[in-house]
């Protein structure tokens, strides 16, 4: 039997990552991502390469407090940087102010497959991708 609360947990925590705001301090100024957009500025201030956008906190969408999210967070930064792949450190918003404001990670040069291991490992339920001008796309981790 298929557990209908489990699904629409997850459809519900995909649409709340789909409306969010991933911001990011780059070229001289935050830079606004949206799912489903494209992103010319953050394309050029990456020298057109690919990119994605992953949190450690609030594990499978469930808030955490504070110690624990920045415990994760700072995890995961020592990952990426053992895998050698630039970054920088962002924030994901809720436009409704419903849910906490989320530090992240934007990463380039990043095996995507690999980030998705990572993010798993986490217990995060998607992460944001990019590619020089294609839309910023939601990537469900499971």
């Amino acid at each position: 039997m298929e557990d209908h609360s489990a699904s629409h947990l997850q459809e519900g925590l995909l649409q709340a990552f789909t409306a969010a705001d991933y911001r990011v301090a780059m070229a001289g100024h935050e830079l606004s991502i949206r799912i489903g957009r494209t992103h010319p500025e953050l394309d050029r201030a990456l020298g057109h390469r690919a990119w994605a956008i992953v949190t450690a906190c609030n594990p499978g969408g469930r808030l955490a407090d504070e110690d624990d999210n920045q415990r994760r967070q700072l995890a995961l930064e020592q990952a990426i940087e053992e895998f050698g792949w630039p970054y920088w450190r962002g924030r994901n918003l809720d436009p409704q102010n419903a849910w906490p404001e989320e530090p992240s990670l934007l990463i380039v040069d990043a095996d995507v497959e690999a980030l998705m291991r990572l993010a798993a490992r986490f217990s995060q339920v998607a992460i944001v991708t990019g590619r020089p001008g294609a839309s910023a796309e939601l990537r469900p981790c499971s």
